[in-house]
């Protein structure tokens, strides 16, 4: 039998902190269930759902509670940046707490007790670095928020509709960028308790299986791993390269070759491939 793939709850959830306490019901006791968890989270109307409706509404909700924090602080579009910093930095605030409000209510536990907002802002500026940062490199690199709006700050010919712009053409951007990190932390939960070799001989059987049924190009083959996999790219590989491929062999199409340990923590290694 092929790994089983278990459906999200048919109510999804609205934030982070609801998600995570939904996972946290869930019996992981062994590797067939971190998979199935694993696939559940990566289907693409799951996803589709994390972008639009959890992060993409967050930025939507930090942008509108940016721009009013902006009109509460009397700064229009063509007002410069520079000299204008505090009134920024307090639109920034609320914008940043309008979107944890959305994504990740617990987060703004970290400023409760604290009264001045400037340090609020540090506080939460740091937090999005960490976990959802706002600004980055074109190669990936997160900049520190806190640096990014101080350079803005003293710039001479910045004006407030260039931060603004900023943040409304990258909203999407920003929300695609927040739910990759979320799948790289999501998978780290899941499988981090793993080792290598053990997570390869768990995936070996079950690829060679589907490689078995890919032999055989029929509509009923066809049925069966779209269903287990879901994407087409990858069922008309096997189907048109893998199948072929290995048309004449009796199994074994993968091995394992473990490798030395991982300097720093001595993590067990190994890569699995096709033979």
């Amino acid at each position: 039998m092929m790994a089983k793939v278990l459906k999200m709850d048919k109510k999804a959830p609205s934030n982070l902190n609801d998600y995570m306490a939904e996972l946290r019901k869930k019996n992981l006791d062994s590797l067939d269930d971190a998979f199935s968890h694993y696939d559940a989270h990566m289907d693409d109307d799951h996803q589709k759902h994390l972008i639009l409706n959890v992060f993409g509404k967050g930025m939507d909700e930090f942008y509108d509670s940016f721009t009013k924090g902006l009109e509460e602080e009397k700064l229009e579009d063509t007002s410069k940046l520079e000299g204008h910093d505090k009134g920024v930095k307090k639109a920034l605030l609320k914008g940043m707490k309008a979107y944890l409000k959305k994504v990740s209510p617990a987060a703004l536990k970290g400023i409760e007790g604290v009264e001045d907002e400037q340090e609020q802002y540090k506080i939460l500026s740091r937090y999005m670095d960490e976990y959802a940062p706002l600004i980055r490199t074109k190669e990936g690199r997160v900049i520190p928020f806190e640096t990014w709006v101080d350079n803005m700050a003293k710039d001479k010919k910045k004006k407030v509709s260039d931060m603004k712009m900023h943040f409304y053409a990258s909203k999407t951007q920003i929300a695609s960028d927040h739910v990759q990190a979320l799948n790289e932390k999501y998978s780290e939960h899941l499988f981090g308790t793993y080792h290598a070799p053990d997570i390869a001989a768990h995936v070996r059987p079950i690829v060679e299986k589907m490689i078995t049924k890919s032999k055989i190009d029929n509509l009923a083959n066809r049925r069966l791993l779209l269903k287990a996999l879901a994407k087409e790219k990858v069922v008309k590989k096997l189907l048109e390269v893998l199948g072929p491929r290995y048309q004449a062999r009796q199994g074994g199409y993968l091995r394992i070759i473990k490798l030395e340990p991982r300097r720093g923590d001595a993590a067990k290694m190994a890569i699995i491939e096709f033979v």
